[in-house]
């Protein structure tokens, strides 16, 4: 379907050369090892965007000014020869950092994705291209400061190994997350875990599967998991062994020689580094909302009900700074051990390791240059000093 997380199996009936109706995988047994792959409604009504009456069936040419919306419908060699002829001309007067291939070009389907363009436009001499994403573009960049990878997530049928389980802006009943992560958290609940859900909205999620709905200021989850931090370092929480044995960086005596003191996680956290601001339960309830006993508990409940499972949303990274919600999340993780255990998870992106993806066709950009996803509205006003001399590769 059009770039959805989820990867259910779509069945198309078709009447007189007409979908008449889309069904979704339904003719294998329903099993805990292998659930069927249904579609959700938005898979299951698709045909109405297929022949929704906006939705463009030929290609059309502006005839009159930019904005007036006059076009007229040409035909398909006509179409291409007027983006082929534009882009040699383009590239030819101006070089590959002017075609510009923006982010959700086409579908995220293996048969229309965006590289088969990227590829053909790499053949002809390369493109601009971009970093990040609109879906993840923080978790992607802070989580391998922490792992060194961004594979960082359990199965989801291990979910159902975990004593308690906080989704931190995670509302897969409505964002699907990849198919059947909503299932996964339904049998762990029905295995008896705990589900705590901290969202700013009373969302389906929170609604359909939690034991507990924690409201929270949109933009504040990295306060609320120092504060929580703060707690057990301070009640002594923490699994030190684990963080003795696999962690640089948590206190003084495991800092990377040379570093001075008060750079430690510890540190800042106790408010005995730079800031000189102790990351209180007291500190994150003005920024949170949440009421101080409820982060002492929330901490508390963590820590001891083992294995736990942080799980962290792409929502509350999308914003200035998201990355630190990302940082703060991998390190409780890691305070908590419960990291690379059944029933555990790392926090962070979370995708899950060894992830069997179809192959995609091979592209090689000779143009080296990329631009921030979030800047191409920037690249396109201003014309220059986007490309090459601005990139960060």
């Amino acid at each position: 379907s059009h770039n959805c997380g989820g990867r259910c199996v779509i069945k198309a009936h078709v009447k007189n050369n007409r979908v008449v109706k889309i069904s979704t995988e339904d003719d294998i047994e329903d099993t805990f090892e292998k659930p069927q792959l249904r579609g959700c409604l938005r898979c299951r009504g698709y045909r109405n965007r297929l022949y929704n009456y906006n939705r463009l069936k030929y290609p059309m040419k502006r005839v009159g000014k930019r904005g007036e919306g006059k076009f007229e419908c040409i035909s398909w060699d006509e179409a291409l020869d007027i983006i082929a002829d534009n882009i040699k001309r383009i590239r030819s007067k101006y070089g590959p950092d002017s075609i510009y291939m923006n982010y959700a070009t086409g579908n995220a389907g293996k048969t229309s994705e965006r590289k088969w363009m990227a590829r053909l436009l790499s053949l002809n001499g390369g493109y601009l291209s971009y970093y990040g994403s609109y879906s993840s573009a923080c978790t992607q960049i802070a989580t391998p400061y922490t792992y060194g990878t961004a594979y960082t997530g359990n199965s989801r049928e291990d979910w159902c190994n975990s004593k308690l389980i906080i989704l931190l802006g995670f509302n897969p009943c409505e964002t699907v997350h990849d198919t059947n992560t909503a299932y996964y958290l339904k049998m762990a609940k029905k295995a008896g875990t705990k589900i705590i859900c901290i969202d700013p909205m009373y969302s389906s999620t929170a609604a359909a599967l939690a034991d507990e709905w924690i409201p929270i200021r949109p933009t504040t989850d990295s306060a609320l998991l120092d504060a929580m931090a703060h707690v057990i370092i301070s009640e002594r929480l923490q699994d030190q062994k684990f963080l003795d044995k696999y962690c640089l960086g948590f206190d003084e005596e495991h800092m990377p020689e040379g570093i001075p003191n008060g750079n430690s996680f510890k540190s800042y956290i106790l408010g005995e580094g730079e800031d000189k601001t102790p990351k209180t339960p007291e500190w994150a309830e003005n920024i949170t909302g949440i009421p101080r006993e409820t982060i002492i508990k929330l901490a508390r409940e963590y820590a001891t009900n083992k294995p736990g499972a942080l799980i962290q949303g792409f929502g509350p990274q999308r914003h200035a700074y998201g990355e630190q919600v990302v940082r703060s999340g991998t390190v409780l993780a890691a305070m908590t051990g419960n990291v690379g255990v059944s029933g555990g998870w790392a926090s962070g992106t979370g995708y899950t390791a060894r992830q069997q993806y179809v192959a995609s066709i091979p592209n090689d950009n000779p143009n080296k240059a990329e631009i921030s996803v979030f800047s191409w509205p920037d690249a396109i006003t201003h014309g220059k000093g986007m490309g090459a001399d601005y990139s960060v590769v």
